[in-house]
């Protein structure tokens, strides 16, 4: 298949390949090839291969792909069919320098220019040191807590790398596939912080009384701020905060 440019991705380079020739896909921009991004020199005639081959590939006696000579602020679609479920989603990358890869949701007709998007989270890659090792980064929310995605159907969704084009970034990365991992999600959540202003994360202390609409924690001694998160309409608000013996209790509506 051929990738239609502004519509399918966006590339900063023009030529097949990002410079380099391609192996997926041969015409166009974005950069590809089979097996690891930086070769592994097994002797004369040895091939370029990848820690880890998937068995669906391996079978057939292919190697794994990946998108490389990726550049800040070029973006990728992807169009699958997904089951009903919520996802925690996975991101396979190496890369030599620290960046951030955003997920997002296509939210327009995406067969044509000027797409619309919703944010889904952001997958934050760490430095893998060279381009031979591989991380499953989770994809995670504003407050840096690991996102949940409700996707249903014929679903677009885009990846972008973060941040200007800058030499600091340029062909330092190694995109590998995602993963969507089907998940249960609680239809609430109770965050918490040790500063207003700090980054909010999961309760695990914390026993939701759905029926009464009760949280009940257990003090430890030190100040702590509070937030509830829900999966659906309506919004929910803490009602009132109260210590019960060795326990804060709350009540939301």
């Amino acid at each position: 298949m051929v990738g239609t440019p502004a519509i399918d991705y966006f590339d900063r380079s023009t030529a097949a390949g990002s410079g380099a020739t391609p192996e997926y896909r041969a015409t166009d921009f974005v950069g590809t090839q089979a097996g690891t991004a930086e070769e592994i020199d097994l002797g004369p005639g040895s091939p370029v291969i990848n820690d880890t081959i998937r068995q669906k590939y391996a079978l057939l006696d292919l190697f794994e792909y990946q998108v490389r000579r990726t550049e800040g602020g070029e973006w990728m679609n992807y169009t699958r069919v997904f089951s009903n479920a919520s996802y925690n989603v996975y991101l396979r990358v190496a890369c030599r320098a620290a960046q951030s890869v955003s997920l997002d949701k296509v939210t327009s007709d995406p067969t044509q220019t000027n797409q619309s998007t919703a944010s889904l989270g952001v997958f934050n890659v760490p430095s893998t040191a060279i381009l031979l090792n591989y991380r499953y980064v989770p994809l995670t929310d504003a407050n840096g807590i690991l996102a949940a995605v409700n996707l249903s159907g014929t679903n677009t969704l885009r990846l972008t790398l973060g941040g200007p084009q800058t030499d600091v970034t340029q062909y330092t990365m190694a995109l590998n596939y995602l993963v969507f991992v089907p998940v249960t999600v609680p239809e609430i959540a109770l965050l918490s912080s040790a500063d207003v202003a700090g980054t909010f994360t999961a309760d695990n202390s914390a026993i939701i009384d759905a029926s009464t609409r009760t949280i009940t924690i257990p003090l430890n001694g030190n100040a702590r701020f509070y937030r509830l998160r829900t999966v659906a309409a309506p919004a929910l608000a803490i009602r009132n905060v109260r210590i019960i013996g060795a326990s804060i209790v709350m009540n939301y509506q």
